[in-house]
């Protein structure tokens, strides 16, 4: 028996955003953007865990020849977490290259994690047109968060961050260091196939990404400043699907957050209605669908069926798709916003958060 909510909430607001293109590249002056952001009353911590789920092979037991492969098999999971920490007396923060490159406690995770760093190498690369400096200027810009920072006394909501199809635990973390510091514990890890380590749009690799983000709020059980009776969910690209589908398997999931998710894409939301444990009036919890009016095959057919849940829609109009990561204001993008225009997303997400989990009429 489901509950229909007493009123289903359809906002759609449109916000035209002006971007500047910035010819050539970018001087050292030109890369503060991230320290600009204003930031919440917490400061932020942020640690990585690295655990095997002992329940999947990663790897195979003989190799092609039928000799036994040495070392680890299971499937490696590194979750990242940005949280609210204590107030500290000159911290010193991360640089971006320990997100590209999250140095694991456990020296066995380093070959998948270098692979990881390099497959973040490619892609701002391709977003550079291959130009170098901008990529290694952005590795040594300060972020917000310190490293194994004291833990914020008390406990917070749970926010899981599903990244994109190849998307890294740094894929969004202005994001992530945000929310940290407006009061909840993010919790992510890599995006990886089933066997491999860049999965593909199918159902195989589509279960071991939501298997994963599984995997990481079990481990978040054991964290003393969790709350883990307040959990929310962001996806972000093919990350959406998997945000949704999460919650289709956990009805713990208190509200959901996609951002220019792929399902409102007539050509990919097929993938999700042929996936086993779709079933749109599981669907309950609130939703923030956060989207950019340049995709041309926009389709909220199935934002229309999930009728048990209240539902908001932002849309951005004119932005592009990388815009609604932190690399539309870092030196790697050839057409960079405003910091503004960044945080209008942040802002709303935050909103939206703190009013489903955190019960803020204010933020409402």
């Amino acid at each position: 028996m489901f509950k229909k909510p007493q009123s289903i909430k359809f906002t759609v607001l449109s916000l035209i955003l002006v971007l500047f293109v910035i010819q050539g590249a970018f001087a050292q002056s030109d890369i503060s953007s991230w320290q600009n952001l204003k930031l919440g009353p917490y400061p932020v911590g942020f640690k990585t865990i690295e655990k095997y789920d002992y329940s999947r092979t990663f790897r195979s037991k003989h190799d092609y020849f039928g000799n036994p492969v040495e070392g680890e098999r299971a499937r490696p999971i590194q979750i990242g977490i940005w949280y609210p920490a204590k107030e500290m007396k000159n911290p010193e923060v991360m640089v971006y290259g320990e997100y590209a490159f999250a140095y694991p406690e456990d020296e066995s995770f380093i070959n998948v994690l270098t692979n990881m760093q390099e497959r973040e190498n490619r892609f701002l690369f391709s977003i550079n047109e291959n130009n170098p400096g901008p990529v290694l200027d952005l590795m040594s810009i300060n972020v917000n968060a310190v490293k194994d920072a004291p833990e914020q006394e008390g406990t917070f909501p749970l926010i899981i961050y599903c990244p994109s199809l190849r998307g890294n635990i740094s894929e969004n973390a202005q994001l992530c260091e945000f929310i940290a510091s407006n009061g909840f514990v993010v919790a992510t890890s890599h995006s990886m196939g089933a066997t491999g380590l860049n999965p593909e749009i199918n159902q195989t690799d589509l279960e071991a990404l939501v298997r994963d983000k599984e995997f990481v709020i079990a481990n978040m059980h054991s964290q003393p400043n969790v709350n883990i009776n307040k959990i929310g969910v962001i996806g972000f690209a093919a990350g959406g699907m998997t945000a949704l589908i999460m919650q289709m398997r956990n009805t713990d999931i208190d509200a959901v957050v996609s951002i220019n998710g792929t399902f409102i894409n007539s050509n990919y939301k097929d993938i999700l209605t042929n996936n086993h444990f779709y079933q749109a009036d599981r669907i309950q919890s609130p939703q923030l669908i956060v989207y950019t009016s340049e995709i041309t095959t926009l389709d909220f057919s199935l934002v229309d069926a999930f009728k048990y849940s209240d539902r908001y829609l932002l849309e951005l109009s004119s932005l592009q798709h990388s815009i609604f990561s932190h690399h539309g204001i870092t030196p790697i993008s050839s057409q960079q916003a405003e910091t503004d225009y960044y945080e209008i997303p942040l802002n709303f997400v935050n909103n939206f958060l703190k009013a489903e989990l955190d019960s803020d009429n204010n933020s409402m």
